[in-house]
């Protein structure tokens, strides 16, 4: 039972240091390049910009989702007003909701009221995903937002650490184990000698005795 607990705990100890490294990595990627980190099939990025508030604020973590261009172009269709993720003539990639259809294409504006209409549409050939979950992940957008490089080389670190650690658990584990198997062999072997010297003193007791009798 004890073994088991031991493994369920690395495991999920192991779990939530990819989660935490892979939100740090998508987190910092996404402050340094403004990009997409995929992760488990789907797109994770940091809001860098208040255009889209007060429906996302800046710093929180968005996971996007693929979808094909009818699909999208559907959901505006049926006034679904999906927030949607391209990627502008500039490499950028923009989260802002879709507002309208124009001349095929999709027409697009930030939920900010200061926000004017993008200049840019979406098409085909642009659409990332559409945004289906969105978290602060307690405040580590922002942070990464405000500390950029500083907060990505502390989690490596921390990583580093945390990895130095669980690998010297393991090594002291398995050093443990040895110990306990070369004692038992060790016991075993004294309890061998110590039999076998038991058995050498009685025949000799034994010839003893003999030697005795035959002297009489």
């Amino acid at each position: 039972m004890k073994k088991i607990m031991k493994i369920t705990t690395y495991l999920l100890t192991a779990f939530m240091l990819v989660i935490i490294f892979s939100l740090v990595y998508a987190g910092t990627k996404a402050v340094r390049n403004n990009g997409i980190v995929t992760l488990f099939n789907r797109g994770y990025s940091v809001v860098m910009t208040d255009s889209m508030e007060p429906t996302i604020q800046v710093g929180e973590f968005i996971i996007v989702k693929t979808i094909s261009y009818d699909e999208a172009y559907r959901m505006v269709e049926n006034d679904e007003d999906p927030v949607l993720v391209y990627k502008s003539s500039r490499g950028i990639h923009i989260v802002h909701r879709a507002i309208d259809i124009s001349d095929g294409s999709i027409l697009m504006k930030g939920d900010n009221p200061k926000a004017p209409v993008d200049s840019e549409l979406v098409t085909q050939d642009n659409l990332v995903g559409i945004v289906i979950g969105q978290t602060m992940a307690f405040g580590l957008g922002k942070l990464l937002v405000n500390s950029r490089s500083l907060i990505f080389l502390v989690a490596i670190l921390a990583f580093v650490v945390l990895l130095v650690m669980e690998i010297s658990s393991i090594f002291k584990q398995v050093k443990e184990r040895n110990e306990l198997k070369l004692n038992a062999q060790f016991e075993a072997e004294k309890a061998r000698i110590i039999s076998e010297e038991k058995e050498r003193l009685r025949k000799e007791l034994e010839e003893e005795l003999k030697k005795e009798d035959t002297t009489d």
